[in-house]
């Protein structure tokens, strides 16, 4: 609901843990200034071979080639390590990036991201410390407060993981690999740089995306339980509920036909993740099971698959024709978990399995739009849990 003159919005919201089956208590009204500007979306892959765009206040950071890729990598393990970009001085920011932590030196040692950061005595950050520790924390005039932390499974060594911290308004976030860790308010400092920091911990840095703003949450599905009624845009296929001691998830049992599920919110930027344990494949040429984005509609995306020929297949489909833009050996097993995550930023493209990069190109045929995203199979009987959506 809107004002006369467009500047207030007013909107409802779930009193209980956004509980939909709870009454709507509560009343929201939000104010639109005049006259407004939002920075835009940037990345840094590290492509180039320099991290010319970042300043490094401690540490020693160099670009090197791991893994098939370029990646921004700090070696020291004596001291602290940081570095900002320092052409980015906003209020609002949100920061996340492909992370590895490959040596700690002892335990307590930590790396992780940084937000409004003034100066060496002012600033937001949480560091992901060993072993099993994420702390959310504020620098302001030279001493540090935790205002949030929660456990979290073993940081391993030469794991790849996808983080994100968010300063936005009061509100500050922690994501890993699209799931929300923590959650504070503080409102002590207002702006500054976002950046990357760590102590005593040899890590790598990757796939950098900076924005001006928190991130749009365009489905979160963990538990499937609106799954088969809420939305979703369409859908063909044999999908059901299941569930073992480990969770809730969800059932395709149809391996000689296609099956698909489209949302229904579409975006420009976006990225896509789930977990897949394929059951069965059909007869036929290569069976897969795989996720799609920016579906202009259903002959018209990008989508990546996981193949009965141990392959990793990412494939754009333009106007019913498919076009193949990468393929490379990929492991898999039937009856086991794989962690599948598609990223478009811009003509970006990149594709990963159990968090590693394994496709990265450019593409510019279906940018500059905005496309739903989607699950995909064919003639591949599936089991499909934590599902994410959402525009960086």
């Amino acid at each position: 609901m809107g004002s006369d003159d467009g500047r207030q919005v007013a909107a409802s919201g779930y009193h209980v843990n956004d509980d939909r089956s709870a009454e709507l208590r509560r009343l929201y009204v939000f104010e639109i200034p005049e006259t407004t500007s939002f920075p835009g979306t940037r990345q840094d892959t590290f492509s180039t071979g320099n991290y010319s765009r970042w300043t490094a206040t401690a540490g020693q950071f160099s670009v090197v080639q791991s893994r098939g890729t370029r990646v921004l990598n700090q070696s020291n393990l004596t001291g602290g390590a940081g570095a900002h970009l320092t052409d980015n001085d906003w209020t609002d920011q949100g920061i996340e990036a492909d992370m590895r932590p490959l040596e700690f030196a002892g335990t307590g040692r930590w790396f992780g991201l940084v937000t409004r950061r003034s100066d060496a005595q002012n600033y937001y950050y949480v560091n992901f410390r060993s072993p099993n520790v994420i702390s959310l924390r504020r620098m302001s005039d030279g001493v540090y407060t935790e205002l949030a932390a929660t456990g979290f499974e073993n940081f391993q060594t030469g794991r790849n993981y996808r983080m994100r911290l968010e300063s936005v308004g009061d509100q500050h976030t922690v994501f890993i690999d699209g799931f929300q860790m923590l959650r504070v308010k503080d409102k002590t400092l207002s702006q500054g740089h976002p950046g990357i920091a760590g102590y005593r911990t040899r890590f790598e840095v990757d796939n950098v995306i900076v924005s001006g703003g928190t991130r749009v949450l365009l489905r979160l599905d963990d538990a499937f339980s609106g799954w088969l009624s809420d939305g979703w845009h369409s859908a063909i296929g044999t999908w059901e509920m299941s569930g073992d001691g480990f969770g809730s998830f969800l059932m395709q049992t149809d391996n000689q036909a296609d099956a698909r599920w489209y949302s229904k919110v579409a975006a420009g930027y976006q990225v896509v993740s789930a977990r897949v344990r394929p059951q069965s494949h059909g007869t036929g040429n290569d069976p897969w099971i795989g996720l799609a984005a920016r579906v202009v509609d259903e002959s018209n995306y990008y989508y990546v698959t996981l193949r009965r020929s141990q392959q990793l297949s990412l494939r754009r489909l333009v106007n019913g024709r498919i076009q193949v833009l990468a393929t490379v050996p990929q492991p898999l097993t039937l009856g086991t978990w794989h962690d599948l995550r598609l990223e478009i930023i811009g003509t970006s493209i990149r594709a990963y399995v159990n968090g590693d990069l394994k496709i990265e190109t450019t593409d510019p045929t279906l940018s500059g739009g905005f496309g739903r995203n989607a699950l995909l199979t064919w003639k591949t009987a599936a089991d499909v849990q934590s599902y994410v959506a959402y525009q960086p």
